[in-house]
């Protein structure tokens, strides 16, 4: 546990400016509290420097989602017109927190985008359109909340 508290502490990045479209954020940060651990909000919209230095007193970091990944981190193109809208500081910032938690042992859950983006960090790539890019396969399921 971080040597501040008695409790876990989660780093849960973010964009700031996108909180009143991402509909979870709520249910994501009551769900750490009810674990009992404190979530701590790292906006990562916007160039940072000191990401090394708060993963210093967390003891989890939690990748939420959020808009596309930048397709050309994984050989993908902008022009495609499934990519929506992207984010290259937060792209930027939350693979550099990867970076630092995993070179630091720090527990990662990766949600949504988060996944994605962590996908590519290890190496891996995206389908920008599941039911257009990976024909003949099922079991995606998504769904949005009313």
């Amino acid at each position: 546990m971080s040597m501040s508290t008695e409790i876990p502490v989660i780093a849960v990045t973010l964009d700031f400016d996108e909180l009143p479209g991402f509909v979870h954020w709520k249910e994501m940060f009551r769900g750490i509290v009810v674990a009992g651990a404190a979530p701590v909000a790292v906006d990562c919209g916007k160039p940072r420097t000191d990401l090394a230095a708060i993963l210093e007193s967390v003891d989890g970091l939690l990748i939420s989602g959020g808009v596309d990944v930048d397709p050309s981190l994984y050989g993908g193109s902008l022009d495609d017109p499934r990519i929506q809208k992207i984010n290259p500081h937060r792209d930027t910032n939350e693979l550099a927190a990867l970076e630092i938690a995993r070179a630091r042992g720090i527990p990662i859950l990766a949600i949504c985008r988060g996944a994605q983006l962590a996908n590519v960090a290890l190496g891996g790539t995206l389908y920008a359109d599941l039911a257009r890019d990976w024909v003949g396969r099922t079991g995606h399921w998504h769904s949005e909340k009313p």
